[in-house]
């Protein structure tokens, strides 16, 4: 596994403290992206695989999983364009 704290395909262990960023994803030709519904609060504890938001862009509708286990310390703001790439939420580990 990488220690890169970016999204990937595999569920990823975190270490007490450490810090993994979810992005927005990049859905081909610079698509913004907006989330409509977050499934969880800051400060909740998450495990792999659960769901934590509804994003959207004009074509697509699509659920976000978390890659890791811990506890949710920052969530991007409901109802704004956001640009592939960026930081929507941060997990940390237990």
């Amino acid at each position: 596994m990488s220690s890169n704290s970016k999204n990937t395909n595999y569920e990823k262990t975190l270490n007490r403290g450490e810090k993994f960023s979810i992005t927005a994803p990049d859905l081909g030709k610079n698509k913004d992206v907006i989330i409509t519904n977050w499934l969880k609060k800051t400060d909740e504890i998450i495990e792999y695989g659960d769901v934590i938001c509804e994003i959207e862009n004009d074509k697509v509708v699509m659920e976000l999983e978390s890659f890791v286990t811990g506890k949710i310390i920052y969530m991007h703001p409901l109802n704004q364009k956001i640009k592939p790439n960026t930081e929507i939420c941060i997990i940390e580990g237990l």
